[in-house]
């Protein structure tokens, strides 16, 4: 492979490429924001060796040329939430799926060679779920229920659709999930035509020796193209696995045969314990929630079950015990496997597993790891700032020490927010301030440096007025506990009371259900300033919701 892709979120979403180098490493070699787009990205992969596709859920599709690293095509589909995408099989074309604005669903079609799109509407068999088969056709898989009798009836199935001859069938599958939510999709692999998903059906409770309860966790395999179904047990639960913290009531469930909505939501329950699995050359891999994994090969048979004893910088240990951890099957290779949990990745040396018993229980031990680690990713040190500063919005000038030139950057800073629409900063606002000379100034202390100048507070007054005008305002954060300007309205509050009507107009535009600095500074600094009733009547004039939370903040504090 040539490139290398990842894509993060810091405010908007992050591309960085990375390029193969012959000690086997790939180097940084762009890096780039997507202006305005801080939704989440549901499919970004590379279809020939220096092109690559990134479409956000909501049907908005880039193509970028890595090897002359410039945007090929721009185009937004401007559908709602939850578009789907997949690549033809010869990856010649792009297949989205989306619903608009009034909820009718579109297929997309994106000719790679030509750029040319086309559109045609669908009917409601799309849901959420799109894949390809190996033929070419699209699969849609839908849960639905309706009602009978006054009782909810659950069904779900696929819709196999040719795009080139617009013929549809509808496979009804049996054993269907009776819940809305926490449904496990079915996994899919298009060359070996065969789908995979937990088996919803009654959950077979047998004993041991010791007459402890052992319950079997079962799969359903189906032909993609008849969608017969074959079930396998692929692993029993003891009562202590079965869940985070409620074994013991989906024990009760599944021992007392309990037919009705409880046990039908314990199933699911139970199910949703497979995190994921990945198809590999002679079978698939299984991961269980708990970092619990095992193979199943092309004949059916089963590997020993490889359970995670031990997870680096952690003080927990033992077979089993690691129930709140989410794993999920990141990358296998043929002497190791990675998994991963949320933002954490791990690895472990996969054990000798060739003619063992399906019986045994092999103990693994977790390291965790780094993305670049894993990936063999490399940066240099001016890479490393470019991407530092890519969620940042730059202002330069020539010599921070000089009083003009602190003006200046204030006045950029007014510019750039009396025009915030055009920057596409989506959830994330932060400056960097610098000179030639390389000196940086922060926030903090660029407003606290700056305040005393004459005029200033009337421009940071601006700067404030003008944010909370924009329609965003509301989600936009320094980081996770500093909202955006912060520091300058913090500043501009000591000013006087001249500026109090605007220190409150901020307070209510941001969230303050999820703020930290301003309940932990900016509102005490008010309270040392101003008498309570002061403050209330000036809070009132400004907003009864803001009134609302602070009578409930000062009742905790």
């Amino acid at each position: 492979m040539k490139y290398k892709l990842l894509i993060s979120r810091e405010g908007v979403n992050q591309v960085k490429i990375f390029k193969h180098q012959t000690n086997g490493l790939y180097t940084n070699e762009w890096n780039f924001s997507l202006k305005g787009d801080d939704e989440p990205i549901v499919f970004s992969e590379f279809y020939n060796e220096n092109q690559f596709v990134v479409i956000n859920w909501n049907g908005w599709i880039r193509l970028f040329d890595a090897e002359k690293k410039e945007l090929v095509l721009d185009y937004n589909l401007n559908g709602n939430i939850g578009a789907e995408a997949v690549f033809s099989i010869d990856k010649s074309k792009i297949y989205i799926v989306l619903k608009d604005k009034e909820h009718k669903t579109f297929l997309a079609t994106l000719c790679l060679a030509t750029h040319k799109i086309q559109l045609q509407e669908l009917g409601n068999y799309f849901s959420f779920y799109l894949q390809i088969r190996n033929d070419g056709c699209l699969l849609f898989y839908k849960q639905n229920w309706r009602f009978e009798n006054n009782k909810k009836v659950y069904s779900h199935g696929f819709t196999v659709y040719n795009p080139v001859t617009k013929e549809r069938n509808y496979y009804s599958l049996p054993h269907v999930p009776h819940s809305s939510f926490d449904v496990v999709k079915p996994f899919i692999d298009a060359q070996k035509n065969i789908g995979i998903m937990p088996y919803y059906g009654e959950v077979t409770v047998k004993k041991k020796d010791n007459e402890n309860a052992l319950f079997e966790y079962k799969i359903m395999l189906f032909d993609l193209n008849t969608f017969e179904i074959e079930l396998l047990v692929v692993r029993d639960f003891e009562l202590n696995q079965l869940g985070c913290s409620d074994c013991n009531e989906l024990a009760e469930q599944f021992l007392n045969l309990n037919e009705g909505k409880e046990y039908q939501e314990a199933i699911s329950k139970f199910c949703y314990n497979l995190n994921s699995i990945k198809f590999v050359e002679d079978g698939f891999w299984l991961c269980w929630r708990g970092g619990i994994l095992r193979k199943v090969y092309d004949d059916k048979t089963l590997s020993p079950l490889l359970v995670t004893s031990e997870v680096s910088n952690t003080n927990m240990g033992g077979m089993f015990e690691f129930i709140f951890f989410h794993t999920y099957l990141s990358k296998i290779t043929d002497k190791k496997i990675f998994l991963s949990e949320h933002r954490n990745y791990y690895v472990f040396d996969l054990p000798e597993i060739t003619n063992q018993k399906s019986e045994m229980l092999i103990p693994i031990q977790l390291k965790k790891m780094d993305l670049e680690e894993i990936e063999k990713l490399s940066y240099s040190k001016e890479k490393s700032k470019e991407i530092a500063n890519l969620s940042k919005i730059i202002i330069e000038v020539n010599d921070l020490s000089e009083e003009e030139d602190l003006i200046n950057v204030l006045q950029q800073i007014e510019n750039k927010i009396s025009n915030i629409e055009e920057l596409g900063i989506g959830t994330k606002l932060v400056f960097h301030i610098e000179d030639k000379k390389g000196n940086i100034l922060n926030e903090k202390d660029f407003f606290e440096k700056v305040i005393a100048l004459k005029n200033v507070p009337k421009i940071v007054q601006a700067i404030i007025e003008n944010f909370c005008q924009y329609s965003k305002a509301k989600y936009i954060y320094r980081n996770e506990e500093e909202t955006a300007l912060c520091h300058a309205v913090l500043e501009l509050a000591k000013q006087g009371e001249s500026y109090l009507h605007t220190i409150l107009r901020y307070l209510d535009t941001i969230d303050l259900d999820h703020d930290v600095f301003n309940r932990e500074n900016l509102v005490p600094y008010l309270e040392e300033q101003y008498t309570r009733d002061f403050l209330m009547k000036k809070i009132q004039s400004v907003s009864e919701d803001l009134l609302e939370w602070y009578e409930y903040y000062s009742e905790f504090e």
